[in-house]
Formats: C-alpha cells, structure tokens, sequence
C-alpha cells in the first residue's frame, strides 16, 4: 500500500512582514520627517560602543526576542528573562501589528558624527535572518541589503535614485516604489530625501 502524501501543515504561519497602507501614507506622509528607534531595558550583552573612522561614535544592540505586544509607536519584546521596550516613529501606515505573537532579531544602531542627531539604522528580521524590514534615517547610508540611494533634483523637486540588481527608479520625496530585491517584492517608503540627509523604511512584501 503506498504511503499517504504528507498533509499541510495546518498552523504554517505566513512569512512574517509590517504591513503598510499606502493611501494612509499618502495622506499624511507631508507632516511625519523624521525617523526613530530606541531600545529600553535590552540586556548588557546586547549593547556595544565603539568609535569609527571620523570620529563617528557609534551604540550598537543586537537582540532576539518575541513580540508581546505592539502599541503605537512601541514594541515590547521577550528576549530571554528581559522585557525589552523598542520605542520607534515610522512613516505614516506602516503598521509593526502583524508581528504580535511572533519572534523577531533586531539590529540598531545609532552613529553620532559631530552635533546634531544620529544616523539610525534599525533592522528587523525573521527566525531565519531574513530581513523584512529596514528604517534609515539620517546621512545618506553606503550600498547595503542591495540597495545605491543618491538624492536628485528633477524638475525643482527632490527625488531618490534607487539602483538594485534589477534595474534603477526615481522615487519622489516623499513617495512609495516597488522593487525586486534577491528575487522578492519590496515596498520603498520614502520620507525626505537631499544631498546629505534621507529618511526611509524598506519593506518586505
């Protein structure tokens, strides 16, 4: 008798990834610039300081943990026997809700070069170290997660040139693009974009 095929599996959760709602974001995206994440209460062994060239000092936390809870503008995590707070700001109808329940790896880290504020790079990633979603805000970032971002002026206003792998795309500031990230769809929601400063959230769709 030949064996019965494997059954699905019935609690497969879908990939995980923050939701967004563009039309919210279009609506509101004039009024919210700026970009945030800070870490309460993340174990010692988590955090690391060190200086880079220029003088860029730079705070470093890298932790795993499942979600609790998702309030707005808060995630609180497990990570280990720490409950961690990760307070953030995002764009206007990004929503972190999807995430509840589900364990996350998140990477921030915030460069100070002279006055002024930070550069902060927050990435958050699945069990897998799939990345599904990454805030920048701040000085322009060198090539990363497959990504070249050069501010341009077209016709009296900015706009962010965005080359991956699959080819280039002018995105407006602010604006939403889709494009094609190591064969996946990836949302690109821009905030502000000029020479020196830019602000924006990847997401994995």
């Amino acid at each position: 008798m030949p064996p019965s095929p494997p059954k699905p599996v019935a609690d497969a959760r879908p990939p995980l990834r923050a939701a967004l709602d563009e039309a919210r974001f279009f609506r509101d995206a004039a009024t919210e610039g700026i970009l945030f994440f800070c870490v309460e209460g993340a174990p010692p062994e988590a955090c690391a300081t060190r200086s880079g060239p220029g003088g860029v000092l730079v705070f470093h936390t890298s932790l795993r943990g499942r979600v609790l809870a998702v309030e707005p503008d808060l995630l609180v995590l497990a990570a280990g026997r720490h409950r961690v707070h990760v307070r953030h700001h995002l764009p206007p109808g990004v929503e972190l809700a999807p995430l509840a329940g589900r364990r996350v790896a998140l990477t921030l880290t915030q460069s100070y070069r002279g006055r002024g504020r930070a550069t902060i790079d927050a990435v958050l990633a699945d069990d897998e170290g799939h990345t599904f979603l990454w805030a920048h805000d701040g000085r322009h970032p060198d090539d990363a997660h497959g990504l070249s971002l050069r501010a341009m002026l077209e016709g009296g206003a900015t706009r962010l040139a965005v080359r991956t792998d699959a080819g280039a795309v002018a995105v407006p500031c602010p604006g939403v693009a889709s494009i094609a990230l190591e064969g996946r769809e990836h949302a690109l929601v821009v905030v502000r974009g000029a020479a020196d400063d830019v602000g924006f959230v990847l997401l994995r769709r």
